[in-house]
């Protein structure tokens, strides 16, 4: 038993042994697709969701083959409630209604995703292209959202989730100095908040830059 386990570990060693890892820290815009960002009041799954912000911190590490690898994806998006095309909406299906207006906050999602990746390491440059998938856990928390008029006023109250996310995309980084870099990354993620009363898809696409760390 002993003589496999080591046989195993000097396996793993001599596998990862040349490997290549980083750190990268990324920010850009989240744009809502598909249901998340309806703003059809006949769906029951609108979300009414706005351009926002998306942020990751992600652990990236090359096999010896420099031809996949694996990561470690933790994310945040924060997207907007389109007040002004919800305060459209419920003119046009219940008519004009007098003094109204609608205050909320955003949407509110965390995800931690552990992933493959398949492209190219270029060790001589320290610079690499590549495609990902990556699956994991979604944290979702819906926004607030008051709507009063001159007759009355309404609150649809937050809810949170937590479930299944998932998402896929191409990147590429390139060493600058040292261990220093850039990186640039194009990436879909989605998932449902299995909320009270409805679930509620979410899907943002969005484009990233970064710094990097070479280890």
């Amino acid at each position: 038993m002993k003589s496999i386990l080591l046989v195993v570990i000097l396996a793993i060693q001599s596998f990862t042994v040349l490997a290549q890892s980083y750190l990268s820290l990324n920010v850009g815009p989240a744009l809502p697709r598909g249901e998340y960002a309806s703003t059809n009041l006949n769906n029951d799954v609108l979300g009414f969701a706005d351009l926002g912000i998306s942020a990751s911190l992600k652990y990236t590490k090359w096999l010896e083959n420099h031809k996949m690898g694996f990561l470690i994806d933790v994310g945040m998006m924060r997207n907007a409630f389109d007040e002004e095309r919800y305060e459209s909406a419920l003119d046009g299906q219940f008519g004009s209604i007098s003094g109204l207006s609608i205050n909320s906050d955003a949407y509110r999602v965390t995800t931690v995703m552990p992933g493959m990746l398949i492209g190219r390491y270029d060790e001589s440059h320290d610079s690499d292209v590549y495609a990902f998938v990556k699956l994991g856990m979604m944290s979702v928390a819906t926004p607030s959202v008051s709507i009063a008029s001159d007759e009355t006023t309404e609150t649809i109250d937050s809810q949170s989730a937590t479930g299944f996310g998932y998402g896929a995309g191409v990147g590429a980084h390139w060493t600058l100095i040292g261990r220093l870099g850039l990186c640039g990354t194009v990436e879909y993620v989605g998932g449902t908040a299995n909320l009270e009363g409805f679930d509620q898809p979410i899907g943002n696409l969005s484009a990233l830059l970064g710094v990097t760390l070479h280890f």
